[in-house]
Formats: structure tokens, sequence, C-alpha cells
């Protein structure tokens, strides 16, 4: 529904899909405990939310969203890429 060409209409759906609490949903499918593709899925879609055009006001609302988990000490890492993108990587506890 997201990978569409025309820009302005992207915006259109991007912005229907934060007014019906989408974002939300979309990031809990995006923690470790879901199936990789489950997880990829979601990661695409939060892609698709926040660029292509730049949506800075889904990317705000992500911000906003209250600190719900802690991933310190956990067997999971959250990074964001020069391009926007986030990528989970598992950490290894090997000593």
């Amino acid at each position: 529904m997201l990978d569409v060409g025309d820009k302005n209409e992207k915006i259109k759906y991007q912005n229907l899909v934060r007014s019906l609490g989408g974002i939300r949903s979309v990031l809990g499918a995006c923690g470790p405990n879901h199936q990789n593709q489950i997880r990829n899925w979601a990661l695409q879609a939060i892609n698709q939310l926040c660029c292509d055009p730049t949506n800075e006001e889904n990317q705000a609302a992500i911000n906003e969203l209250e600190k719900i988990g802690n991933v310190e000490h956990q067997d999971v890492s959250v990074d964001r890429d020069q391009n926007g993108k986030y990528h989970f990587k598992r950490i290894s506890h090997n000593k």
C-alpha cells in the first residue's frame, strides 16, 4: 500500500496509517520475539512510513512514543544506518 510512485499519494497513506494508530502496531512486530520474516516486513513498513518522501510527522510520532522497554543487557541491539533504516542485531554473550 505504501509502495506507490506518486509522492503526494504516498504521504496521504503514510498520514492515514499514523491517524489510525498503525505505527505503534507495526513497531510492535519489530521486536526480537517475532519471526524473522514478520520482523523484516515490519521494519520495511516503518521505513515506508517515514521515508521517501521524508515524513517528519511520522518520525516525530515515533520519537514521542513512550519508552516501554530497554534493550540494554538483552540479546538484541537496534541501530539506524545513514539512510534512516533500522537494523536489529543479535548480541553474542560468549565470554
